[in-house]
């Protein structure tokens, strides 16, 4: 269910500081310029807060009755549960779907999906299927495709789940000879 219910344009609410916060609607309209234009967590919920929620949450920030990187936390968990994705996939393919805009654009509009009609899940649905299509179609097809897949889907470093007592750290020279031994790996 976590990915369908995402499709109904429903309000969400959140808790921060045991204080109930709202964001009206999952209509895309209101997400993809919050998600897609910020990359500073707690302004993506500020932006999706309705005003008095916005009030509140400053108001809590400013008294010092929650941190930064809590509402990041609550952010991230949010934009999970009104995409039906895992947050980090949300603007890679809203990024994606920017630079291959004049690709997919077209495509989306013409099938009605239009972000004053339908909710962030079902643009990040309809984009990411118009995306995989374009690439799949192209020059060099599934092998941009896997590694864009790849890409998009892949959780960030702080996701990772490392054995107790255990850090990452591995530079770009060792993560490099790390891929380059994984079996199936296409040369480009």
């Amino acid at each position: 269910m976590r990915r369908l219910l995402p499709l109904i344009d429903a309000p969400l609410t959140v808790t921060v500081a045991d204080v109930e916060l709202t964001i009206p609607h999952c209509g895309c309209d209101l997400w993809l310029p919050a998600v897609g234009c910020n990359r500073a967590w707690h302004r993506v919920l500020l932006d999706l807060l309705d005003e008095p929620s916005q009030q509140s949450l400053q108001d809590i920030l400013a008294d010092g009755g929650t941190s930064i990187q809590e509402v990041d936390k609550v952010t991230k968990t949010v934009i999970e549960e009104g995409s039906g994705r895992d947050w980090w996939t949300v603007p890679r393919i809203i990024d994606a779907a920017d630079a291959l805009w004049d690709a997919i654009g077209g495509r989306l509009v013409m099938a009605g999906v239009l972000p004053n009609r339908v909710t962030i899940a079902a643009w990040l649905d309809a984009a990411w299927f118009q995306i995989q299509v374009n690439i799949a179609t192209g020059k060099h097809g599934k092998e941009d495709l896997q590694s864009l897949t790849a890409e998009i889907m892949a959780p960030p470093p702080e996701e990772l789940e490392l054995p107790d007592g255990e850090e990452a750290s591995m530079d770009e020279a060792a993560f490099m000879a790390a891929a380059a031994a994984m079996p199936g790996r296409v040369d480009g």
